[in-house]
């Protein structure tokens, strides 16, 4: 969201796609069993043209067909979570965990950067109003291109009556 908000070109490259066995980190955030098959969407966005964030979702089986058919999320043209609404899944809550941390050979080489910079990690679950987690993933966020933004605002916890 942060990307597009001031307006500025945002482009989305699928490098993979497909039904995978899920990491024992995925399964264990999607309170899966170990092994289970689930659907991987790699995704590498560019801001204005320079390589900007590197995102992987994991989703449990009962969503691999509804991704796999989703042309215009695979090409990059719809976000994912317009899909994953459409299909009864939107998001209740989410836990989500920033860390600096150092990529991968593959994300350092898809952002340009070298394996010793590094970059804002974001880990985030995604459940629904019935407790079903459903999205897990993990993006790379270079913050010299896209600062990390934080909106807070106050809830009265206590209102007169």
């Amino acid at each position: 969201n942060a990307m597009g908000h001031q307006n500025r070109s945002v482009s989305t490259r699928v490098l993979r796609s497909g039904t995978v066995t899920l990491p024992a980190e995925a399964c264990h955030a999607l309170e899966l069993p170990e092994g289970t098959r689930g659907f991987e969407l790699v995704r590498m966005r560019t801001l204005e043209g320079a390589p900007a964030l590197f995102s992987t979702n994991y989703s449990p089986p009962i969503l691999a067909a509804t991704l796999a058919g989703a042309a215009d999320v695979l090409s990059g043209r719809e976000a994912l979570t317009t899909v994953l609404a459409a299909a009864g899944f939107s998001m209740a809550g989410a836990n989500r965990i920033i860390r600096a941390a150092h990529p991968t050979p593959e994300i350092a080489a898809a952002l340009q950067i070298s394996e010793a910079e590094p970059l804002l990690r974001i880990r985030s679950i995604s459940w629904t109003s019935e407790g079903l987690r459903y999205d897990m993933y993990e993006t790379w966020v270079r913050s010299d291109i896209i600062p990390l933004e934080v909106s807070v605002n106050s809830v009265d916890l206590n209102p007169v009556h």
